[in-house]
């Protein structure tokens, strides 16, 4: 005689939560790591007065990291002026271990964008990052492409170029 299976019934798989869940795991590992970074800064090389700014753009379907600054004082706002980072600010420190620890922040920050910033239209953005509070401040946008037929409102217009202008 066949067995009878029982009639439970399995959840729908759900692709998309399963990618949000990744998502979430990814940036929460890579809090973690900058989060690692930021204090050798801070305690190691002692440079919790600064400051580390990262610009990002994207579109289509690809987006990068670029123009990373080391900035003392205050940064968050636009318009506040800043004071850059100078060669005597690293003097005697492990300048290519900052260095290293600053790519691997650039390298993460990647995974703390949880917004769709390099598909489509797009967006863009910059992350700063306070060595001394341990901070990460995301101010980010994405653009939306719209269109708006004017015909119908009177709004066409047309040049005959057969004639002479």
């Amino acid at each position: 005689m066949a067995k009878v299976k029982d009639a439970v019934s399995k959840p729908e798989y759900d692709w998309w939560q399963e990618h949000l869940d990744k998502q979430a795991r990814r940036a929460k590992d890579a809090l973690i790591s900058i989060r690692i970074g930021l204090i050798q800064l801070k305690e190691r090389y002692l440079l919790g007065g600064f400051k580390i700014q990262i610009e990002y753009s994207g579109a289509g379907d690809s987006g990068e990291m670029y123009d990373t600054t080391f900035h003392k004082g205050q940064m968050q706002g636009v318009g506040i002026s800043r004071i850059f980072a100078t060669r005597q600010d690293f003097e005697g420190k492990d300048e290519i271990r900052i260095k290293e620890i600053i790519e691997g922040i650039e390298e993460d920050s990647y995974d703390i964008l949880t917004y769709d910033w390099y598909n489509n239209e797009g967006g863009q953005g910059t992350i700063e990052f306070d060595i001394n509070e341990l901070k990460v401040y995301v101010h980010g946008s994405y653009n939306v492409q719209a269109g708006h037929d004017c015909s119908e409102a009177g709004q066409e217009t047309f040049f005959d170029l057969s004639e002479s202008i």
